[in-house]
Order: structure tokens, then C-alpha cells, then sequence
């Protein structure tokens, strides 16, 4: 769902190259907190890699940029108050459309 987020740590790079990337360079623990923000599915699972390629709708864009802003709100929590705090903060956001 456009809009949704969440924080994690740890797992699977998926085949990302970003997350590849960081876990070549952290090496023996690649374990880290990652942001993951939701940006829809297109119902279709061979249509995906066109999906995430295309630009999203205003619409949806607009959900994506509120919730980065949430995010970026919950980074101090993240840091002073611990990831419990920052992760029930993110899950209570409802961007609005």
C-alpha cells in the first residue's frame, strides 16, 4: 500500500542492490535497521518491475512524500528514546490522501 511503513532490522537483501551493497561494506553483521515504505503493487506479479520503474500517481506520490516526512520525525525518537518508541510512532501514522 502506497503510504505504508514500517522498521525493521535485519533480513534478506531481496535482491537489492542497495542492501547488497551495505551489507558488503558492514561485512560480519549485517544486521541494521531499515526503513521500508510501501509504494503499492500493481495486482500482478509480472508486471512489478514496471511498476516500481514507473513514476506513482500524484495521488500516491503524495502518500510516499508524508510518510518520508514521518520518518524523518521519528529519526530523533529512533535515536534518543529506542526503536520501540520510533517503530509505534511510524505504525500510528495514517498519511492522508
Amino acid at each position: 500500500m502506497p503510504g505504508s511503513a514500517k522498521i525493521k532490522l535485519g533480513g534478506s537483501n531481496g535482491g537489492h542492490n542497495g542492501l547488497k551493497d551495505i551489507q558488503n561494506k558492514l561485512g560480519n553483521n549485517p544486521n541494521f535497521y531499515r526503513l521500508r515504505i510501501g509504494i503499492g503493487h500493481p495486482g500482478d506479479k509480472n508486471k512489478v518491475v514496471g511498476f516500481v520503474l514507473n513514476k506513482p500517481t500524484l495521488k500516491e506520490q503524495k502518500l510516499i512524500d508524508d510518510t518520508i516526512d514521518e520518518a524523518i520525525r521519528c529519526t530523533p525518537i529512533l535515536l534518543n528514546e529506542g526503536v520501540n518508541k520510533a517503530v509505534n510512532q511510524l505504525l500510528a501514522f495514517k498519511p492522508s490522501s
